[in-house]
């Protein structure tokens, strides 16, 4: 059975808060609540994009 998979990437800082909350918090709540059957959240040291540039959190 083929099934649809999505994936998502949200960027964030790591001390991002919403109202006192972190957001990581807040956006995983938010998936449970609408019955999103799976999610990972974690942070990343060290990247870069297809135009070079580095990002680092």
């Amino acid at each position: 059975m083929k099934q649809k998979m999505w994936n998502l990437t949200i960027r964030m800082k790591k001390n991002d808060e919403i109202d006192g909350k972190r957001v990581e918090t807040l956006i995983m709540d938010l998936f449970e609540k609408a019955g999103i059957s799976g999610a990972t959240a974690w942070t990343g040291v060290d990247g870069f994009g297809k135009r070079g540039k580095v990002h680092s959190t």
